[in-house]
Parts: structure tokens; C-alpha cells; sequence
């Protein structure tokens, strides 16, 4: 493996590190931050949310929507 990759993987593992951190504590504008302003998501519901404003509007409904339960809810991710 050649020193691009290594430095490529790290920062790909580093991304999506952040991203789950960010998500995880309901920490939104800094999970967004790491979006390109353009940004598709497609969450395999049939839509696509385009741009930074739809992709924020599925995370504030989905915490708004587990907050409003009886039970705990909380999101933890494990990568490895």
C-alpha cells in the first residue's frame, strides 16, 4: 500500500468517525459541516433530500419524533 492510500484511509476513517460523533450527541451543525453545501442523501425511503437545509430537516424530525417517546432514546454508532 502506498503512502496516498494509507493518508486517504485515515482521513476517510477520521470523516466517518466525526460524522457519527456528531449525529450521535445530536450535534447537527457540525455533523453538516462536514456535507458539501450540494449534498444528496438518499436514506432508502424512495426520496432524495437535496442540499444542506433537507439533510438537516432528517435528523431534527427523527430526534424531535425519539424525544417525544416513553422510553430512552439515544443513537450510538460503532465503526471500526
Amino acid at each position: 500500500m502506498e503512502l496516498w492510500q494509507l493518508e486517504a484511509y485515515a482521513e476517510i476513517r477520521n470523516l466517518i468517525s466525526a460524522y457519527n460523533s456528531f449525529g450521535d450527541r445530536g450535534r447537527f451543525d457540525e455533523m453538516l459541516s462536514l456535507f458539501a453545501e450540494h449534498a444528496v442523501m438518499d436514506i432508502d425511503d424512495g426520496r432524495l433530500y437535496e442540499g444542506i437545509g433537507q439533510i438537516k430537516k432528517i435528523f431534527t424530525d427523527t430526534n424531535d419524533s425519539l424525544s417525544k417517546g416513553d422510553s430512552p432514546s439515544y443513537i450510538q454508532h460503532h465503526t471500526a
